[in-house]
């Protein structure tokens, strides 16, 4: 990471508790066998190289500046493979987001937070919605 990026005080996905990940990740498979094979870690690093792809995109919708560590996939791809491999799907995000409000955002249908102004960053809130609604 750069010195003039700052990092946040997120708590890290690996700080959550273990036994937990651990059900999970037996329900759904290994990485390799969800599609997360060396093709796709070429891609991913192709894809987070690129200068548009170097911030973390929910942390710069709260005004805050972290580097991406995580290449998300926006629509999940639950094995479809033009998901999967369809880069304009992609989004980058820091490891905090990927492992919390993504995952909260997937099964609640909204996205949790405010930008610096306090207005929430779901553009779904009533609160960035028209005022003929």
């Amino acid at each position: 990471m750069t010195d003039d990026l700052q990092k946040t005080s997120r708590k890290s996905v690996s700080e959550q508790p273990v036994g937990r990940w651990r059900e999970i990740d037996a329900k759904r498979g290994t990485a390799a066998q969800r599609g997360y094979n060396p093709r796709w870690q070429r891609m991913r690093r192709r894809f987070l190289s690129r200068p548009e792809n170097v911030l973390c995109r929910m942390c710069q919708a709260e005004g805050l500046t972290t580097e991406a560590t995580v290449a998300d996939h926006i629509v999940p791809h639950r094995g479809d493979p033009s998901l999967m491999w369809d880069e304009t799907n992609l989004q980058p995000l820091c490891a905090s987001h990927h492992g919390r409000e993504k995952q909260q955002m997937e099964s609640s249908g909204r996205l949790k937070g405010a930008d610096l102004s306090g207005r929430p960053i779901d553009p779904g809130h009533p609160w960035n919605q028209g005022s003929d609604q």
